[in-house]
């Protein structure tokens, strides 16, 4: 659960690993929105939130040993 105010998203990954897009929604049933790697291999988002919210997180990615943490 995020609580309401500004959060900053931050998701990274090793040199030379495969490209990825994480993946944000609500619940299962919505399409995610989908943020794609920049060159470096970062993902830097901001969300900001009036109410506590629920947030999935998941990582979309062509290596099937992508290491989750």
């Amino acid at each position: 659960m995020l609580e309401p105010g500004c959060h900053r998203l931050l998701a990274t990954s090793n040199e030379g690993a495969p490209p990825y897009t994480l993946l944000l929604g609500e619940n299962d049933q919505d399409a995610p929105e989908r943020l794609a790697a920049a060159e470096n291999g970062d993902v830097q988002h901001e969300l900001c939130t009036a109410r506590a919210r629920r947030l999935l997180v998941s990582l979309e990615t062509t290596s099937p040993d992508a290491e989750r943490s």
